[in-house]
């Protein structure tokens, strides 16, 4: 059997949207684009784990759309969330990391993630991440949303994630970093230039430049604190995989997860 035909990975990453996987597939090695179920995903190996990243595209409708056909094909033994989030709690600064122990969506339910390593819980883990439906795109709907949930940031994905992981009864781990924090307007205008698979439409960026010429400031500083959090998530990734790989009690294989 080739490695391409060969459907079992000890990682499958999944990211949300492109820019977060284009820096997560500089870390593989041997790194080839194949098509599990009509849809591209990268593998190659981080050290000596057999890694599959997948972008989903951002959101619910996508996560369950895309997310259930790539598993009805694989075998993996753990699932690994990895990406920007907005930061809700005012000590999360751009660029900082957090590993979650859970994951609320917007009406309170929440399900609980896989625990951090060892190596993670001191200085990164937060107790919850809030999954919306709609991007918080000012200040005034972060600090409610901090109230309201006690969560410390928030994304897009990682619940619909969970609910999927659960009954699959795969473990997930989430890392995310935070691309604009607490204080920090996100132009709600961003929304509307994503592509569904989680790439840019960058004609209506451009149209949005022209017509509004202000918001090149805006783009710039998120550009410059996203790249800064995936930086940070990307180291963070390879020391997860690594320290798996190092730690007996928490080796599997993917038919044992199953």
């Amino acid at each position: 059997m080739s490695d391409d035909q060969n459907m079992e990975f000890d990682w499958l990453i999944v990211c949300a949207l492109q820019i977060e996987s284009t820096v997560l597939a500089r870390l593989l090695n041997n790194s080839r684009s194949i098509s599990i179920g009509n849809i591209p995903v990268t593998i190659g190996h981080i050290k000596a784990a057999r890694i599959a990243l997948l972008t989903t595209g951002p959101g619910r409708k996508r996560v369950r759309q895309v997310l259930p056909l790539v598993l009805d094909e694989i075998q993996v033994s753990h699932l690994l969330n990895a990406g920007l989030c907005g930061g809700l709690s005012p000590v999360l600064s751009a660029g900082a990391l957090i590993v979650p122990r859970f994951a609320i969506e917007e009406q309170g339910h929440q399900l609980e993630l896989t625990p951090p390593l060892e190596h993670l819980q001191e200085s990164f883990t937060t107790s919850a991440l809030l999954t919306v439906i709609h991007p918080l795109h000012s200040r005034e709907a972060k600090k409610k949303a901090f109230e309201d949930r006690s969560a410390q940031a928030v994304d897009m994905e990682a619940y619909f994630l969970a609910e999927i992981t659960h009954a699959r009864q795969i473990p997930l781990t989430v890392i995310k970093g935070v691309s604009d924090d607490a204080l920090t307007d996100f132009p709600a205008e961003l929304i509307h230039v994503m592509k569904q698979d989680g790439g840019v439409h960058w004609s209506r960026l451009m149209e949005l430049i022209f017509f509004r010429p202000g918001i090149i400031v805006q783009l710039l500083r998120l550009q410059k604190s996203s790249w800064l959090a995936m930086k940070n998530v990307s180291n963070q990734v390879v020391k997860q995989i690594e320290q798996y790989r190092l730690n007996p009690k928490n080796k599997g294989t993917a038919d044992e997860r199953r």
